[in-house]
């Protein structure tokens, strides 16, 4: 279990507001808690909160009334479960990296729905299907040139002015901008590499009734995917070379299909509980894989990351769940898809970092 000893404490103490007597802060009898809750011992916390401008006595009878305390005892048996539980996703973790030829995404040819359920879907495990979009009209037609031609007068909604927000995929929709899809496309072509402009599955632009004939070139396999339940689940990604998407995890399956250009992706299974202490804005991680912090993600160095370039054609199943971020290595235009024949609903309550 990580400790938190080695972080940053709430800082000095002036004064502290009197409860039933002197007592110190909420901020700071949480601190203790949480340092207990991790098996450090009460010595060194004494000499923290004394380093920080707490009385000693004071120190000396908060750590001690707060070890005693009921509710941190209650804390500890549950806090015990938790540990259980991690240690079966240690296991997981374990046994996999350890099996002979588990690393890696696999890809396959002319796979069978039956074995794509059996092997991928219900065992939560990515696979790329390389001839997923053999027979789609998009993957010879789609360009940025032909989405001017075909539906350039259509009004569509893209992020734009993402490089100025750190946060911008959590603030998406500050960033809204309306305009038409000749003029975004024409921005895309003359962008060259950037994350400032970004059409996102979040702006429901494939719902749009002018995108009929982008859905035209689609051709989605019936014993895979249920064709009339495609609102809200064909979701529709156009951006420059350049354009980033932090780690994060979804709530559904989902196929993510490389139409035009290429993409890097890196995914991480969920069974490294780890990133799950690290969330920010309820589905992305804090982590940075291009960047990671040493001190504050130690372990990082153990974990399995799977990296994959997907190039046009490419159908990438991402499970759900699992960890990813994503860049653009040129200009690119992916669909998603969540649309399977078999449940895939979720959302309602699968939120790790809501809870």
């Amino acid at each position: 279990m990580e400790t938190l000893s080695n972080q940053e404490h709430p800082g000095s103490i002036e004064k502290q507001e009197p409860v039933s007597g002197e007592s110190l802060s909420f901020e700071w009898q949480s601190w203790i808690a949480q340092n207990l809750l991790l098996g450090q011992e009460a010595g060194p916390l004494v000499s923290a909160l004394v380093d920080a401008g707490v009385e000693p006595a004071l120190a000396a009878h908060e750590v001690s009334r707060i070890a005693a305390s009921p509710i941190l005892h209650g804390a500890e048996k549950e806090l015990s479960y938790l540990r259980r539980v991690e240690m079966v996703a240690d296991l997981r973790r374990a046994v996999k990296n350890e099996a002979p030829h588990s690393r890696g995404i696999p890809r396959v040819n002319g796979i069978e729905a039956q074995e794509f359920f059996r092997d991928y879907y219900a065992a939560n495990r990515p696979v790329i299907i390389t001839d997923l979009m053999r027979d789609w009209p998009a993957l010879r037609r789609w360009s940025p040139q032909y989405f001017m031609d075909r539906v350039g007068d259509v009004e569509i909604e893209a992020v734009i002015g993402r490089g100025a927000d750190p946060l911008c995929d959590q603030n998406f929709r500050s960033l809204i901008k309306k305009m038409t899809m000749r003029e975004y496309a024409r921005a895309v072509e003359s962008a060259g590499e950037s994350n400032d402009i970004y059409m996102i599955s979040n702006t429901r632009n494939m719902n749009l009734p002018g995108f009929a004939p982008l859905r035209e070139d689609i051709v989605l396999r019936s014993d895979l995917f249920e064709p009339s339940r495609w609102h809200n689940r064909l979701s529709f990604w156009f951006g420059p070379k350049g354009t980033v998407t932090p780690l994060h995890h979804d709530q559904n399956n989902n196929m993510f299909c490389q139409v035009v250009g290429r993409k890097r992706v890196r995914l991480i299974s969920p069974d490294d509980t780890r990133l799950l202490r690290h969330i920010s804005g309820g589905f992305y991680s804090d982590l940075s894989l291009d960047d990671p912090d040493g001190e504050r993600f130690p372990w990082y160095s153990s974990v399995a990351v799977e990296e994959t370039v997907l190039e046009p054609g490419d159908a990438l199943f991402i499970p759900v769940g699992w960890w990813h971020d994503v860049r653009s290595l040129a200009v690119s235009v992916n669909l998603s898809i969540i649309n399977f024949v078999v449940p895939n609903e979720f959302s309602p309550w699968y939120k790790p970092g809501l809870t």
